[in-house]
């Protein structure tokens, strides 16, 4: 993460992996650690008090994203909507 020049990179340890988001939300309000959400996944909880923000001021460094998606079943305009970018 960044802020005004500076730059630093923290490493997790962890004891826990889910793959799942409302999963890894209830890790977090069960107070098992730190989570990193993206906004619309944790407004509700800090709108009521459940969560509360870190690190406001730093900057998170992009992620790349992935798609990956079957040649036939889906619609090739929606699949395409996802990796325009």
């Amino acid at each position: 993460m960044h802020r005004n020049g500076e730059q630093v990179r923290v490493q997790g340890r962890y004891t826990l992996a889910v793959d799942d988001g409302n999963a890894y939300i209830a890790a977090g309000l069960a107070g098992l650690g730190t989570l990193w959400l993206s906004d619309y996944m944790a407004q509700p909880h800090l709108a009521r008090g459940k969560l509360v923000p870190l690190f406001q001021d730093w900057q998170l460094d992009s992620m790349p994203m992935y798609v990956a998606f079957p040649r036939t079943g889906m619609s090739a305009s929606r699949c395409a909507c996802l990796s325009i970018g």
